[in-house]
C-alpha cells in the first residue's frame, strides 16, 4: 500500500457553522482530532466518547469559511475507512458536522451570545 493514511476535509462555513468555527480557532481546542475520534466513536458504536466544547469565548477574528483536515490510518482504522466509503458523494462534509455535533457533550452556544462583529464582517 503506497500511502499509509486516508485523508479528510470538512468545510466549515461560517453563515451555517459559526459554532464549529469558533471551536475550531480556539486556541485551547483541537477541533481536527475532536473531529477525527468523533468519527472513529461513531463507525465503532463507542457510546461512552464524548466532547467538552471549550468553556470561555474566543475571538473568532474575521468570518470567513474554514478548512479542516484529518486523517486516517489504514491499518487501524480500515473499518472506518471503509464505512466512511458509503457516504454519498457531496455528503461527507455534512456527515461528518452531524456526527461531530451529536457528540458534544452541550451546545457550544458562546459563540452566538454577546457576540461582537469584527470591522471587516460580512454580516
Amino acid at each position: 500500500m503506497a500511502n499509509k493514511y486516508a485523508s479528510y476535509t470538512v468545510r466549515l462555513n461560517w453563515k451555517t457553522d459559526l459554532d464549529l468555527i469558533a471551536m475550531f480557532k480556539h486556541p485551547d481546542f483541537n477541533f481536527a482530532k475532536f473531529m477525527r475520534m468523533a468519527i472513529v466513536a461513531f463507525v465503532r458504536g463507542d457510546d461512552d466518547f464524548y466532547i467538552i466544547p471549550p468553556e470561555r469565548k474566543c475571538d473568532v477574528g474575521y468570518l470567513d469559511n474554514v478548512e479542516v483536515h484529518f486523517r486516517l490510518n489504514y491499518e487501524t482504522e480500515s473499518d472506518v475507512i471503509a464505512f466512511l466509503t458509503t457516504v454519498k458523494k457531496g455528503q461527507g462534509c455534512t456527515f461528518f458536522k452531524l456526527v461531530f455535533r451529536s457528540y458534544l457533550k452541550s451546545f457550544y452556544s458562546v459563540s452566538y451570545t454577546h457576540l461582537t462583529l469584527p470591522t471587516n464582517s460580512r454580516v
